[in-house]
């Protein structure tokens, strides 16, 4: 455990669950969406990377790093479809709100999550929200 994942750790015990630790994103894509495939790939990069597998439990008051099994490893995906709502930008901008405030249980994991919101037939939202710790120490580049 990397020495930014134990004082992010160590600050989520004293402060409690904070936004300040999310880092959210996201994507519109146009054209036709494969749901399927979309589903495939985020599973792929979860099953790939140990980090996004990693929850942090406590241990007599100490952080301890447990990683899940790829076998028992997906991305959690919700899928909402908005075509026929009538305020389709309010909530779409409700939904990325919630979705950038939303906790995470560091014991519990997953610490990574993510929406794909249906806009029109061929266009779509992907927002992707993780926990700052699982994305220290130089693991992405």
């Amino acid at each position: 455990m990397s020495y930014a994942q134990q004082r992010l750790w160590f600050l989520a015990q004293m402060e409690g669950v904070s936004e300040a630790y999310h880092i959210p994103f996201g994507l519109r894509l146009k054209g036709q969406l494969d749901h399927v495939a979309l589903r495939q790939a985020l599973d792929g990069i979860v099953v790939r990377h140990e980090a996004l597998r990693t929850r942090f439990a406590s241990v007599d008051g100490e952080a301890e790093q447990r990683i899940a099994p790829v076998e028992e490893s997906r991305f959690q995906l919700i899928e909402h479809d908005l075509c026929e709502h009538s305020d389709v930008q309010g909530e779409l901008d409700r939904l990325i709100a919630e979705e950038g405030s939303g906790s995470f249980d560091l014991e519990q994991g997953p610490l990574i999550r993510g929406r794909v919101i249906r806009l029109a037939e061929d266009e779509h939202v992907l927002l992707i929200t993780m926990h700052h710790i699982v994305s220290t120490g130089g693991r992405w580049g």
